[in-house]
Formats: structure tokens, sequence, C-alpha cells
């Protein structure tokens, strides 16, 4: 299992389309069994990136699961691609071939008072991407996805 921010996931593969080792970057994240990709669609995707995350997410569909994690719902992640076609090609995996898990409760992250935010709800949706493993997702030890 491999755990990653997607925003570090995407400096990444930015890199390496810098230096060349892109497919070898490429595919130490297809080398785990399970990809877990964290805080997607926090941002606008450049167009680079939204073809690193088609790629990623074509090569997981080939023979490693993926779970992603996003606040967002699958249908507003759609304008965060500057290519509709890339957008459908990435969503079509998470949306249609996915199991998708909604997570409510109080959040985990402290209150900020200073800055006079406060984390008072945790909204969260799981979206697991699985090809022919079998993934228990759990939380506090009890078993929710199998």
């Amino acid at each position: 299992m491999l755990y990653t921010r997607t925003s570090c996931l995407l400096a990444d593969l930015g890199g390496g389309h810098a230096d060349g080792t892109w497919e070898s970057r490429l595919r130490r994240y297809l080398k785990p069994d399970l990809l877990l990709l964290d805080d997607f669609g926090m941002k606008e995707l450049t167009l680079r990136q939204a073809e690193d995350i088609y790629e990623l997410i074509e090569g997981c569909s080939r023979g490693s699961s993926l779970v992603v994690a996003s606040n967002r719902s699958p249908q507003d992640l759609y304008p965060l691609f500057p290519n509709p076609v890339l957008a459908e090609g990435v969503l079509e995996h998470l949306i249609n071939k996915a199991h998708h898990v909604i997570l409510a409760g109080k959040s985990y992250c402290p209150q900020v008072v200073n800055l006079r935010v406060t984390f008072t709800s945790f909204f969260a949706r799981i979206i697991v991407f699985s090809t022919d493993k079998y993934i228990t997702l759990s939380q506090k030890g009890r078993p929710i996805l199998r």
C-alpha cells in the first residue's frame, strides 16, 4: 500500500516531466496493490496534471486498486478539469466503476480560534476503485466496506 496526497503526487509527476523520469515515477505509484490518494479535487488541475491523473487511473484499472479520498462529490469534480474529455475519462472510472463510501461525523481537526475558523463536522467521500482485489476499509477497527 502507498499513501500520498494528490498535490504531492502531481508535484512528483511534474518533476518527472521536467527531468525525463515521468514513466518511472508513474510506475512507482502503480506498483503497490493499493494506492490511497488523499485530498483529491482540492483545486483546479492544469492540463498536464489532468493528463497525469488520467494515466494514473488508467494504469490502476489494469491491475492495482485505488482509493480516492475527497471532500467533493464526484459531480463537483468536473469543473476542476481543463478538458471535458479528460474529465469524462477520469470520472467515468471514479463514478461508474467504483464503490462510494460517504463518511459523516465530527471533525478530527482542532478548532482554530484566532483565525475564526471552526471545524465542527467531518465529511469525506471515499471512492474505491478495485480491479479484482479484496479491500476492507475500517474505521476504529470495524469494517465499513468489504
